[in-house]
């Protein structure tokens, strides 16, 4: 989950596998997100 927020890093990522870029998921999913936090995230979930 996004430290503030409900969103969990498996949603993102499963609509990252769907093809929706970065910038439509903050613009039209979770503008309660940025780019940075989704990047971070990436980061950390391919490291586990």
């Amino acid at each position: 989950m996004f430290k503030g927020t409900r969103v969990l890093v498996s949603d993102v990522v499963e609509l990252l596998g769907a093809g929706v870029s970065i910038e439509e998921i903050v613009r039209d999913y979770y503008p309660s997100l940025n780019e940075e936090m989704i990047r971070e995230a990436l980061r950390y979930f391919a490291s586990c």
